[in-house]
């Protein structure tokens, strides 16, 4: 497809979008009266997760609206945090004129025999070259408003980041304010991401909130148990899962990391009749209801949010930390083990 094309599409894009437009749609929403953020204990933080339907968006009153209506529910719920859905930000792209056209030609295969999807490297630099901008303006002004007309700690999905000629699928959280308060870039490429050509990060982040201390780990992410193991010990309890649609197996990997290491997981994710995954809020199963590791979960596949209190205090009381395990330690796991981004050596163990 020609440059020229691309650049038109760029410039119109840059005119239908932008931030006044993006302000102005959440503005006359109005505010969330309540400040849910104006008390906070331990014992009753307030979470939600958000999950939505991958479809096209006419403008953005369409787009930014959806965003808007998910916060605003979580918010009358009495959320303190809501979590978004990873890529959530490449959702605007359906907004650009023939959004089909453009995506057929991208798409060397959809699944590959070794069933990956696979893209034309050239056309994918090609896009994010044009509307990488795009992209990320849309994806930041419309999360920093929802946060701030909310009141709202959001934990915006992820959007691609286009900086000096390499993609990264980044999460932003904002503060009440709609300031950043945190990013996470993904630390594995699979997938989309690996299709995309993403460039992976070797760090865990971690955010600071009146909540506690809160970590981001990205859809395909949840895999490696190491993002979990190094959130906790840089003292997470709080982490958030925004997934493109891991489906069932997700939502179990999860129970099991929540159990694993002691936390509350916020589980947002892309679903539909294909995807089969929905938003949950998870914890260890001693201190769920029906002790099966689930707080709160969406009975269907339709956009909504789940909200659920949680604890804090019952995790302290709950999780303790064992001695190092000899094998693991002197076996060949080590090599993946991650302490930011650091390979450790074996520790000299007693006897």
């Amino acid at each position: 497809m020609s440059g020229i094309y691309l650049e038109l599409l760029s410039f119109l894009m840059t005119y239908r979008v932008t931030p006044k437009k993006i302000l102005r749609v959440v503005e006359e929403a109005g505010e969330y009266p309540k400040n849910n953020l104006e008390y906070i204990a331990p014992e009753t933080v307030r979470v939600a997760a958000v999950q939505l339907n991958i479809h096209p968006y006419t403008g953005v009153r369409e787009y930014v609206g959806e965003m808007l209506g998910h916060a605003r529910a979580a918010a009358e719920a009495g959320a303190q945090m809501v979590v978004y859905p990873e890529y959530v930000g490449l959702l605007a792209g359906t907004m650009i004129p023939g959004f089909d056209r453009l995506l057929n030609k991208v798409v060397a295969e959809r699944f590959s025999k070794d069933g990956r999807i696979v893209l034309h490297p050239d056309q994918v630099a090609a896009y994010a070259e044009a509307f990488g901008e795009y992209l990320q303006e849309a994806y930041f002004y419309t999360f920093s408003a929802i946060a701030r007309s909310q009141h709202l700690y959001v934990v915006a999905g992820s959007c691609p980041y286009y900086e000096e000629g390499q993609i990264y699928n980044r999460s932003m959280v904002f503060d009440p304010l709609g300031n950043t308060a945190g990013t996470q870039d993904k630390t594995s490429a699979l997938g989309l991401d690996e299709a995309l050509g993403v460039t992976v990060s070797d760090q865990m982040e971690i955010v600071e909130t009146p909540m506690g201390k809160v970590a981001v780990v990205l859809g395909s992410d949840a895999y490696y148990f190491e993002c979990f193991r190094i959130a906790r010990q840089k003292g997470a309890r709080i982490v958030a899962v925004p997934d493109a649609g891991g489906g069932p197996v997700m939502h179990d990997l999860l129970r099991c990391r929540a159990q694993q290491e002691g936390l509350y997981l916020l589980h947002a994710c892309l679903t539909g009749e294909q995807q089969k995954s929905r938003a949950a809020i998870l914890a260890p199963f001693d201190i769920t209801p029906d002790r099966n590791g689930i707080l709160s979960m969406l009975e269907t596949h339709e956009p909504n949010m789940t909200a659920s209190r949680i604890n804090l205090q019952k995790l302290e009381n709950l999780f303790h930390e064992s001695e190092p395990n000899r094998a693991f330690l002197t076996g060949d796991y080590l090599r993946s083990y991650r302490y930011s981004g650091m390979v450790l050596t074996p520790p000299e163990l007693p006897g």
